[in-house]
């Protein structure tokens, strides 16, 4: 049975068509409509999340917002994949089994290029050390859990955009 999290074909509601356009192809640029089309490259989101459902959930959603996303529930496997897969911006948990997210964290801060890949703090860690702690690390955003998708996605969109 094929996992639905590490598939690598999605739909893109954006195009009139319907057409499922598989990542890697070369087909790195799509009709976005938005109110107004405008051609834009797809951003590529990691989100570490040991949950399974909230990991499904996050990227199903990130997925119809117009984004590629790559779900992993371990701190291991997301250091791996943002090794190969180089994503324009990470969604990261702080509790994870093994490796967790604040050594992840702590590692991909440390690199010359991958300082510069933007990570959100996405936890149910809410104490005041807490959030200092990530953005001592780091952090380019701090999300307690319970969030607001609805709040969480602009967060997203201006990161990703430097806007």
């Amino acid at each position: 049975m094929r996992n639905p999290l590490l598939h690598n074909t999605f739909k893109c509601g954006g195009l009139a068509s319907g057409k499922k356009l598989k990542v890697g192809e070369g087909k790195d640029k799509i009709l976005l409509n938005k109110g107004k089309n405008m051609e834009t490259k797809l951003k590529k989101i990691l989100v570490i999340e040991d949950d399974p459902d909230e990991l499904v959930s996050l990227t199903q959603i990130l997925r119809r917002a117009g984004y590629i996303t790559i779900g992993v529930p371990t701190g291991e496997e997301g250091l791996e994949k943002f090794k190969e897969e180089k994503p324009d911006l990470v969604i990261l948990d702080v509790m994870l089994p093994g490796i967790d997210g604040w050594e992840v964290l702590r590692r991909i801060k440390s690199g010359i290029r991958s300082r510069k890949v933007p990570v959100i703090m996405l936890t149910g860690k809410s104490e005041d050390e807490d959030k200092i702690r990530g953005y001592e690390f780091g952090a380019d955003f701090y999300v307690t859990k319970p969030y607001n998708i609805h709040k969480l996605l602009p967060i997203i969109r201006g990161i990703i955009t430097g806007k």
